[in-house]
């Protein structure tokens, strides 16, 4: 399904579910970020039902020694986007965060199309290896 941007970025809503596959609090603003390795939760998101703490650290930081690297704390998360199932994930969550971040470990198992001067992107399920990302949103 093509989507038009939103503020000029790839933002799909997202919801937060608990283990019995029941939304928990509401929708989320989630930016596709095929930068990020990891997908982000706003830090106040840590406390819904069904967010589960791990005892695992997470360092983030860059290469530049004069930057300070940063440990978060991990979390196991059900998020759901409209037009998506349910995907379980181990994820960060970040202080001062708005916005659920959507990395790549979200990504695995979907095909994401973006025409930026176009205005729009597409996020479905990846259930055809070897057609165009185009043609899969034009069916």
């Amino acid at each position: 399904m093509l989507r038009p941007l939103r503020r000029g970025m790839p933002i799909v809503d997202v919801v937060f579910l608990n283990r019995r596959l029941q939304l928990v609090g509401g929708a989320w603003d989630g930016l596709i970020d095929t930068g990020a390795e990891q997908t982000a939760i706003p830090w106040k998101c840590r406390k819904l039902s069904g967010v589960a703490r791990t005892r695992d650290l997470t360092t983030l930081g860059g290469f530049d020694p004069r930057v300070p690297r940063r440990k978060y704390p991990t979390y196991i998360v059900v998020l759901k986007t409209p037009s998506l199932g349910p995907v379980k994930l181990k994820v960060i969550a970040i202080p001062r965060r708005r916005t659920v971040l959507l990395g790549r470990d979200f990504l695995k198992g979907h095909v994401f199309a973006y025409d930026g001067p176009n205005g729009w992107f597409g996020l479905r399920r990846s259930a055809r290896v070897g057609k165009s990302a185009k043609k899969l949103f034009d069916e």
